[in-house]
């Protein structure tokens, strides 16, 4: 075992770990905003590369911390060209439509703290955001 490929095998298993919470972001809100499918494929194709190069060095950390890293990537490449290019249309209007009507209830619900004249905030007179008037 080497000491730099297992920091480098650690460092691509927590990638993989955190670009899962962009897939589980994705799978819950179903719009994909503020990313490109084209970083996500480049990184994708690297990551294959380095399951080809890590073993010729026999880095093996590396090489299964890169299988965690790729899979995720793949994933997450796949969830954006399905929300951006396939599923549309009626599923995807109800979709937001439903959530829209979710999440407005929710922000109706919670109470909005109102600024007093000094910048501070009075915590016992709640207040209502815009969407009630």
């Amino acid at each position: 075992m080497h000491i730099p490929d297992l920091i480098n095998g650690i460092y691509e298993s927590l990638g993989g770990a955190f670009i899962a919470l962009s897939v589980i972001k994705l799978h819950r809100e179903k719009v994909v905003r503020g990313v490109s499918w084209l970083h996500v494929a480049f990184f994708s194709s690297w990551g294959i590369w380095n399951l080809y190069f890590y073993p010729h060095l026999d880095q093996w950390f590396s090489f299964y911390g890169g299988v965690v890293l790729v899979a995720t990537n793949l994933v997450w490449l796949a969830q954006i060209v399905w929300y951006n290019w396939i599923w549309e249309g009626s599923q995807y209007d109800a979709f937001l439509h439903e959530n829209q009507i979710d999440k407005y209830e929710e922000a109706k619900a919670r109470p909005v703290m109102k600024a007093d004249q000094f910048g501070g905030f009075d915590r016992k007179t709640p207040v209502y955001s815009h969407m009630d008037k």
